[in-house]
């Protein structure tokens, strides 16, 4: 099974583990990031497929204007507004 693992800075410690949820998946329980936090690790991540799933995570959200500013704060927080605002304003 191919394992990705991410190495992050400090600061995403608290965009990441702050929201999970806990949904169940065939009788197992499994924790889940939030898409907040989804969509800015994927901007992060920087590669094409990652931008492709943060503008359909996006897309399948349909995120409110308060949502779009949520995350933008989020955004701010860990470097990433001017990827968030690329993603978003296009």
């Amino acid at each position: 099974m191919p394992i990705q693992l991410v190495l992050l800075p400090p600061i995403w410690n608290a965009l990441i583990f702050e929201d999970v949820a806990t949904l169940p998946v065939f009788g197992c329980t499994v924790r889940v990031l939030s898409w907040q936090a989804l969509v800015l690790l994927k901007l992060y991540a920087g590669g094409l497929q990652n931008l492709l799933d943060a503008r359909q995570i996006v897309a399948v959200q349909q995120p409110t204007r308060a949502d779009r500013q949520a995350v933008a704060a989020l955004a701010e927080t860990v470097g990433l507004s001017e990827a968030w605002h690329a993603l978003v304003d296009r």
